[in-house]
């Protein structure tokens, strides 16, 4: 925070106002005009917030933003993890067999 006066072009983010050059990641300072996170107070870009905070896929190492499947002591995006089946993906709450690496829906085990 510069605590200099804004005049001109400026971003309202994080319940204030910002010079465009002030508001940038806490990680990698690049400015952030678009998409960020925050945390703690804090802004960053979603890829040093994702590396610091967030969850990624067992199955494809992608970052998980939005709903999570965890099974196993793992966490999945919904559309990676699939019963290995029928190949459907699972419903959120849906109860998951597991054995090792697979997953299959209970009624698919009938």
């Amino acid at each position: 925070l510069c605590d200099q006066p804004i005049v001109g072009t400026s971003i309202y983010a994080m319940d204030r106002e910002w010079h465009l050059n002030c508001f940038k990641c806490k990680v990698c300072s690049r400015s952030l005009t678009g998409e960020y996170m925050c945390m703690d107070s804090q802004p960053y870009c979603e890829d040093d917030y994702f590396k610091l905070f967030g969850k990624s896929c067992y199955i494809c190492s992608q970052p998980i933003s939005g709903k999570v499947l965890q099974a196993g002591g793992n966490s999945y995006h919904t559309s990676c993890l699939k019963c290995y089946i029928c190949t459907a993906p699972f419903e959120e709450g849906q109860e998951i067999f597991m054995q090792g690496e697979l997953f299959w829906h209970t009624q698919c085990d009938d």
